[in-house]
């Protein structure tokens, strides 16, 4: 009885070593296109309600924590070329308005969405930085949110 026992505690610890090096060694390679885009994902969706329950220290250097995480990310994206920033000048409507009837059209490029940044300036352009497959679909974006309003 004890043999068996023994048995199936080694069996159980084989396995669990596999799934571990399967899990360790299947992934993206640190540094690679591919583990950034999965590391920012994980520093913008980190969370939930235990942080909810946290007193406010801890959830504010948590936040922080992972903004810091989620921009270096992104940022490490940009400089191996998965994302593009343009800037565009707008005329006839003001970069904020701009801004705010382009964000919820973003939602629509499905996954590539949560890659797609908006920002204004205080002067008239508005900077987007997007994967390189979508930007002229954002550009359009930025185009169509920038008419004069008789002509809407």
């Amino acid at each position: 009885m004890r043999k068996r026992i023994a048995i199936a505690i080694v069996a159980v610890l084989v396995v669990s070593v596999g799934v571990y090096l399967v899990s360790v060694f299947s992934g993206p390679k640190r540094g690679t296109v591919e583990w950034h885009k999965r590391e920012y994902l994980d520093a913008r969706m980190a969370g939930g309600k235990w942080i909810e329950l946290a007193p406010g220290f801890v959830e504010q250097w948590y936040v922080g924590r992972q903004v810091e995480r989620a921009e270096f990310h992104f940022h490490a994206l940009v400089q191996r070329g998965y994302l593009t920033s343009r800037e565009f000048s707008v005329s006839y409507a003001t970069p904020v308005d701009v801004e705010a009837a382009v964000i919820p059209r973003v939602s629509r490029f499905g996954s590539n969405s949560w890659f797609v940044d908006v920002s204004r300036s205080e002067s008239n352009t508005v900077k987007v930085t997007a994967p390189h497959g979508i930007l002229k679909e954002v550009e359009e974006l930025v185009r169509k949110a920038d008419v004069p309003k008789a002509a809407e």
